[in-house]
């Protein structure tokens, strides 16, 4: 659904008084675990978030990624 919502946007055409606008857009996720803090989760799909602007924006980045846990294949 993440990279669904992230294609969907990119392809969405926006033209605002005659200014083509193309959005893009970029998503961290984080796993739920079995007794999650919401302040551990809110961090770790921050921190997600950022990875996924500092590989070239426009992307899906797992938080188990970021960290270097899995790589994007397995992911």
């Amino acid at each position: 659904m993440d990279e669904r919502i992230r294609a969907t946007t990119e392809a969405a055409v926006f033209e605002p008084g005659k200014i083509d606008l193309k959005l893009i857009i970029s998503i961290g996720i984080e796993t739920c675990p079995e007794d999650p803090s919401i302040h551990d989760l809110i961090v770790s799909a921050d921190q997600a978030l950022y990875a996924a602007k500092k590989q070239d924006r426009n992307r899906v980045v797992l938080a188990e990624v970021a960290y270097g846990l899995k790589s994007e294949k397995e992911s």
